[in-house]
This record gives structure tokens, C-alpha cells and sequence, in this order.
């Protein structure tokens, strides 16, 4: 999610994650709950675009990462309708790259208003 004002929000799950033993925040094993947290990622905070490239740099303030925290994080972006497309690219302790992308549909605006 993507603010006018230069927020960004950021929820990604895997599927199949297992469920709890009980249903509450602290209510899985050790295992469940690193399952859990291998299966999602979560962060939020300022964004910049770079007008002449299109990249865009997540500044995270919030993660469920801990090392994300305070780094930038690119993004190159390619806006087709409402269609977003992420993509980035990380190398590895063992210096293999890994590319990724995600393609985001901008949400309905029925009963939004931006004010």
C-alpha cells in the first residue's frame, strides 16, 4: 500500500504457513512460530521515488525483520494501468543472486476518500 503522502505498507504471506496450537499470538510451539515468521513479511515506512528511473526506495521504520530496520530498500517498479510491478534483486553470503517481482493490483475506491 502506497499513500499519497509517501507511506508505504507492506504484508506478504506465504500460503500453507501452520496454524497454532492455540489461537493466539504466543500460542505456537517454537517451531510453529518460526514457520510462521519464515512464511511472512512485514514492513513499513517512508518512500522515494526516483522520477527519471522509476526505483523506488522503501525506508523501513517498522519490520518484522529487525535488520530491515532504518535500511533503504530498491525497488524497480514498471506502472502499466493498475498493475505495479516490484522487482529487486539480492546476492547472497555465498554470491548468488536472487531476483524477485511482484505484481500489485491497485485496490477498489469505493467509500475512500483521500482528504
Amino acid at each position: 500500500m502506497y499513500t499519497p503522502d509517501g507511506y508505504m505498507s507492506a504484508q506478504i504471506q506465504s500460503s500453507g504457513r501452520p496454524d497454532y496450537d492455540r489461537p493466539v499470538a504466543c500460542g505456537g510451539t517454537t517451531e510453529q512460530a518460526a514457520a510462521a515468521a519464515l512464511g511472512y513479511l512485514a514492513y513499513s515506512g517512508r518512500y522515494f521515488v526516483d522520477e527519471s528511473t522509476g526505483d523506488i526506495r522503501h525506508e523501513a521504520k517498522l519490520s518484522l525483520v529487525p535488520n530491515y530496520l532504518g535500511q533503504f530498500h530498491l525497488r524497480h517498479s514498471d506502472l502499466d494501468g493498475d498493475k505495479l510491478t516490484l522487482s529487486s534483486e539480492l546476492t547472497l553470503p555465498d554470491g548468488r543472486t536472487v531476483y524477485s517481482s511482484l505484481v500489485w493490483k491497485r485496490a477498489e475506491q469505493a467509500g475512500w476518500r483521500v482528504a
